[in-house]
């Protein structure tokens, strides 16, 4: 609930023109759950969900951080 209200933030800060401030909002918020949900993945060894969430979680950080440069640079 936390993570989709963050993510919900970012998006309406990258909406406003700050890129920059959403797309690392969105990065931070990314990890956090890639982290939380691959320890969940390692402990139980089941792919759903938290092994699907923790790739996911991951391809998004790789986005976001992306951004994040461009829009840095």
């Amino acid at each position: 609930m936390v993570c989709g209200g963050l993510l919900i933030g970012s998006g309406v800060l990258i909406v406003q023109d700050k890129h920059l401030e959403g797309h690392a909002l969105a990065t931070g918020t990314s990890m956090l759950m890639s982290l939380g949900m691959g320890h969940r993945y390692i402990k139980t060894g089941k792919v759903m969900p938290a092994g699907a969430v923790a790739a996911l979680g991951t391809l998004s950080v790789a986005y976001h951080m992306k951004k994040v440069l461009a829009w840095a640079a």
